[in-house]
C-alpha cells in the first residue's frame, strides 16, 4: 500500500477490530488497490478501506436510505458521493472518528455484513 502511511494502515486494524466483534473469522485481505476483508479465507467485502496518507476511505455496502443518511449525517461523518454503481456509501474516516464515532461505524458495518451474508 503506497498510498497509506503506517498510522493509516494502523487505523485499518481499528477497522477490523469492530468486524471481529461480530464476525470473529474476519481478517485483512490486502490488494494492490485496497484492503478488503476475509473471512474463513474467502473475501467477502462488504466494506472496503482505502488507506490515504491523513485518513482511510471505507466503503461500506448497504443501501442508499433516508435512515443510513441520517444516521451517518447525525454522527458527522465526512461522506462522498453514494456509489450506486457497487451500492456502498463512502466515508472520509480519520483517527478520531474510530474513537468518536465508533459506534456508528460499527453499526453500518453490522448492517453491511447482515446484508451481505
Amino acid at each position: 500500500m503506497k498510498r497509506g502511511s503506517p498510522k493509516t494502515v494502523s487505523n485499518a486494524d481499528k477497522i477490523l477490530s469492530f468486524v471481529i466483534e461480530f464476525d470473529p473469522t474476519a481478517e485483512l485481505n490486502y490488494n494492490k488497490f485496497y484492503v478488503g476483508l476475509k473471512i474463513d479465507g474467502r473475501a467477502k467485502n462488504y466494506a472496503i478501506i482505502r488507506p490515504k496518507k491523513d485518513f482511510l476511505g471505507l466503503s461500506i455496502k448497504i443501501p442508499e436510505t433516508e435512515e443510513n443518511d441520517s444516521l451517518i449525517n447525525s454522527a458527522e461523518l465526512i461522506t462522498y458521493e453514494y456509489d450506486r454503481k457497487w451500492g456502498a456509501y463512502r466515508l472520509k474516516i480519520k483517527e478520531k472518528d474510530l474513537k468518536e464515532k465508533a459506534d456508528t461505524i460499527k453499526k453500518l458495518l453490522l448492517d453491511a455484513k447482515e446484508r451481505f451474508g
